[in-house]
């Protein structure tokens, strides 16, 4: 066995500065990420504002008082293309997704 081994020291000195390279930049990769994040979050605190804004200007969700608003003449022709039995479709397969989506193996 040779005292001074001078091939294992470097492959020991080179390891080492691998690693402190390797964590340098996962911890650089890190900061990125967070950053990142940082700017998203900071866009969707925008989005939610705007979105409150303007839910603040509409006024309230009454869908009888404007379905009561429409014309006869448009009622007629809602009437006459269905639109009402078009719209409970909708909704039957919006319910029929949802539940499937709560079954194992089929959503």
């Amino acid at each position: 066995m040779d005292i001074f081994d001078v091939q294992g020291w470097l492959n020991y000195l080179i390891d080492g500065i691998v690693n402190i390279v390797e964590t340098i930049f996962d911890g650089l990769w890190n900061i990125f990420g967070e950053i990142l994040l940082f700017i998203v979050d900071a866009f969707l605190d925008v989005v939610d504002w705007v979105i409150s804004l303007i839910s603040s200007m509409l006024p309230t969700l009454n869908i009888p008082t404007w379905w009561g608003q429409i014309g006869a003449d448009a009622l007629g022709i809602l009437g006459y293309i269905q639109v009402d039995t078009g719209i409970g479709i909708v909704v039957a397969a919006l319910l029929i997704r949802l539940i499937l989506n709560f079954i194992p193996f089929i959503g």
